[in-house]
């Protein structure tokens, strides 16, 4: 009489055949040099288009809840003092 495997342990057990296959096909090393002021670049750039993205949307939802709402959009008029 066979037992049957509780769902976890086929979950687990398939989770680590998947991780040997994939290790097994992988390259034993890497062969390359990275410089680490490139990953620092990358890693500005991510966060800053992040934190871009987040303002543009802000700007988006302030747009549509005016348009729902029937108001225009107030907007600071930059006035430019002749100098005399």
């Amino acid at each position: 009489m066979q037992q049957k495997q509780a769902p976890f342990v086929k979950t687990t057990l398939a989770s680590f055949a998947l991780l040997a296959w994939v290790l097994l096909w992988l390259p034993p090393a890497a062969h390359a040099y990275v410089d680490p002021g490139s990953g620092a670049l990358i890693w500005q750039a991510l966060v800053a288009a992040f934190l871009g993205g987040l303002f543009y949307f802000r700007r988006i939802v302030s747009h549509v809840k005016s348009w729902l709402n029937g108001k225009p959009e107030k907007r600071e008029e930059v006035t430019q003092e002749s100098e005399d």
